[in-house]
């Protein structure tokens, strides 16, 4: 698939450290169905419909909203943007929720451009939870060793925007998700299978850890692909996105004589959702089937999850802001960790 990502030429809103600031609305739009007695849901994403902003000296949005960073689409994208000789370090966006929440897992859609990343600090409540570098355009989940309580998520671009030439830097952000339980990526998803392919998209995209991939299957009775999961873990949660396909996805495990369907899944074009599976499926494989059809363009990203449910946090502290934890210091990858140190780099 084309890389569709075209910096926004559109003039954008004046922002000489002035803050603009938009209301994103939930636009989830996915109906998912458990199947055979499995239980289901859809897992939303806590930013969604949060206020949204941003600020640094001289930046505009380059005509991409701020609300597009947690408007649960694909194809939309918000930026900081600076048309100058000179890079800014001050820019920022900021999302900020009607009400605390909290905190187990932060997922952070960057695009497939690394001309438009820069090295972007993520924080809740305060407290930093990513140390995303300049360049790295792959999707990042990052797992919490505690919860943090708060209703704000800030992203900021202390060591200067993307360098997309000599005058213009710019960092873009294509989604922003938070969800409260504990969500460790399954690594080394690899593909078992699938049915003829159209133009181009390999199943292989939809594994890649990447925005703007895609797996284009070709016009089939059963159009399919097949994912082999290693080590039988338990999935808890998957995350999808969608692209301009809008075929129904049945999603299967294998038993081990048979392939299972346990959810049915409805969604809009180019729609980024996650459905949550509370007993938890322990499988060697699961299979995505659209049954019969055309040439088509469809799901470009699939990311599976164990689930431990996080503790209550135990120390908050309250701001005008928002509110937060303050993690203990602790050894590396263990109990109190810095949070990022547990990052899942999705590819």
């Amino acid at each position: 698939m084309k890389n569709r990502r075209a910096l926004h030429w559109t003039a954008g809103l004046a922002a000489a450290g002035v803050i603009a600031l938009w209301g994103a609305e939930r636009t989830s739009a996915a109906t998912i169905t458990g199947q055979n007695g499995w239980s289901v849901q859809s897992y939303a994403n806590v930013l969604a419909g949060s206020q949204g902003s941003f600020g640094g000296t001289g930046v505009t949005d380059g005509g991409a909203p701020v609300g597009n960073g947690v408007d649960g689409h694909d194809h939309t994208f918000t930026q900081l943007r600076d048309e100058s000789t000179q890079n800014v370090y001050d820019a920022y966006f900021e999302y900020v929720a009607s009400q605390p929440f909290k905190a187990g897992t932060v997922i952070t859609w960057r695009p497939n451009d690394a001309r438009v990343t820069g090295n972007a600090i993520v924080s809740l409540g305060g407290t930093v939870v990513q140390d995303l570098p300049d360049a790295d355009t792959t999707i990042t989940a990052t797992p919490l060793a505690n919860p943090i309580e708060t209703d704000t998520l800030r992203i900021a671009y202390p060591n200067g925007l993307g360098t997309y030439n000599a005058s213009l830097y710019a960092s873009d952000l294509t989604e922003a998700q938070i969800f409260p339980d504990a969500l460790t990526p399954i690594a080394g998803v690899a593909i078992g299978g699938y049915s003829p392919v159209w133009w181009g998209g390999t199943p292989a995209r939809m594994i890649d850890g990447k925005v703007m991939n895609g797996w284009c299957p070709s016009a089939a009775a059963d159009r399919y692909v097949v994912l082999d999961i290693p080590g039988d873990p338990t999935i808890g949660a998957i995350v999808l996105a969608a692209d301009l396909g809008t075929d129904p996805i049945d999603l299967q495990f294998w038993d081990g004589s048979q392939y299972v369907t346990f959810a049915h899944v409805e969604y809009e074009a180019n729609e980024i959702f996650a459905l949550r599976v509370p007993a938890g499926i322990q499988t060697s494989q699961i299979r995505f089937t659209l049954g019969n059809g055309p040439d088509t363009q469809v799901c470009y990203e699939a990311m599976f999850f164990e689930v431990s449910t996080v503790p209550e946090p135990s120390v908050a502290c309250l701001l005008l802001c928002g509110s937060g934890v303050l993690l203990r210091g602790g050894r590396r990858g263990g109990r109190g960790a810095r949070p990022w140190e547990r990052s899942g780099k999705l590819a």
